[in-house]
């Protein structure tokens, strides 16, 4: 039968891992000629850099440029409409990329095929063992940026509300839901960036003059709360008094 009702993409691809860091430079390095260095090179780019696997052969030379030192693809044609028309390349690899492209005219593919994957498969993965996968690259980029962004980025990022595979391979522990209990550290400490609020600048129970057991934000000894009366102001060290001058009150 045929389904009017549009398909979800199966993201189920695993993600690559740091141990696998030395055998993607490799796969790299060891192609046999400067072509297939650099086609290797340009797919771990726009995969592994920038998270594009299906269309990455529509990528033209025009869709990459850089700004401010940082280089961008535009996706506009391969997502549809509401999410990024562009993503930044990582760091590592966007000086690459640019170059790549300087040698190519505007309007040609960086990979002039018309499946990626034959050249990855037939071709640059041809008698090794360890082999790249398209989808294993998109899903290693999705799952790190997921852990990097709040999750509305990482949606118009990596182009899809489906992300629900990539938020589960995110997980501390894939084989079971998140817990409060893994994230411990981040949420005792949610106001990283806010001055006097963060977890180095000690407990702010010293605002009201509250002692504590578990930190020295307690009152000094020669100073208690009646140092500090309601109205916000420190009291006046002063002693208040009265005395007559001229007739009248001071």
């Amino acid at each position: 039968s045929i389904s009017l009702l549009p398909r979800e993409p199966k993201e189920q691809a695993k993600p690559y891992t740091r141990c696998d860091f030395d055998a993607l430079r490799h796969w790299v390095q060891s192609q046999s000629t400067p072509l297939t260095r650099e086609q290797a090179f340009t797919v771990l780019a726009l995969g592994l850099g920038a998270g594009i696997c299906d269309g990455i052969e529509t990528v033209l030379a025009s869709d990459v440029t850089v700004r401010d030192g940082v280089t961008w693809v535009n996706v506009k044609r391969l997502r549809g409409a509401g999410y990024a028309p562009e993503v930044p390349v990582a760091a590592v690899f966007g000086p690459g990329l640019a170059a790549v492209t300087e040698t190519r005219d505007p309007g040609v593919p960086l990979l002039p095929y018309g499946d990626i994957n034959d050249l990855v498969k037939k071709e640059l993965n041809k008698g090794r063992s360890f082999k790249v996968s398209l989808r294993r690259l998109r899903a290693t980029w999705a799952v790190e940026v997921l852990r990097a962004v709040p999750r509305e980025v990482a949606v118009a990022a990596i182009g899809t509300t489906h992300i629900g595979e990539f938020e589960r391979l995110a997980r501390v522990d894939p084989s079971r839901p998140d817990t409060v209990e893994d994230h411990v550290e981040a949420l005792i400490d949610p106001y990283a960036t806010w001055p006097g609020l963060t977890s180095s600048a000690g407990a702010a129970s010293h605002w009201a003059g509250l002692g504590s057991r578990a930190d020295s934000g307690c009152l000094r000894a020669d100073q208690d709360l009646g140092d500090y009366p309601q109205t916000g102001e420190p009291r006046s060290t002063h002693s208040a008094s009265l005395r007559v001058v001229k007739g009248c009150l001071k």
